[in-house]
């Protein structure tokens, strides 16, 4: 069961993106319910290399993004029941002077007939 209703016949890169844009604000419960089982992710220290525990623990730890710019994004499905979705981000969380901008690529991996986040990875711009 998803947290958030997706319209039938909702292309793929509308979910896809819809995911992403609520993985920039989700709550602990969001990330527990929508990472795969193997869940991976790399982001630039201090988080490192981060697997599905230690990402969710990290929810807790950290303020969420109030806003966020999802720009070029681009999704793919190689391989059925696989997509990759790359974008460049910009986001803030409250109080923030600077803007926190990335290049961004997800890999998704159908789970138990739902999409399911398996990969991301952040490279700073």
């Amino acid at each position: 069961m998803q947290a958030f209703d997706l319209e039938v016949g909702m292309s793929l890169d509308r979910e896809l993106g819809e995911l992403e844009s609520r993985f920039w604000k989700g709550t602990r419960n969001f990330y527990d319910e929508h990472l795969a089982a193997e869940a991976r992710a790399v982001y630039p220290e201090p988080a490192g290399i981060l697997d599905r525990q230690a990402i969710v623990d990290a929810i807790d730890d950290l303020a969420r993004w109030e806003q966020i710019e999802l720009r070029d994004m681009a999704v793919i499905e190689p391989a059925p029941g696989v997509a990759m979705v790359t974008y460049r981000a910009e986001a803030r969380r409250a109080g923030d002077d600077k803007a926190h901008e990335a290049f961004v690529g997800s890999v998704y991996v159908k789970e138990d007939g739902a999409w399911k986040l398996a990969f991301n990875q952040q490279t700073p711009v």
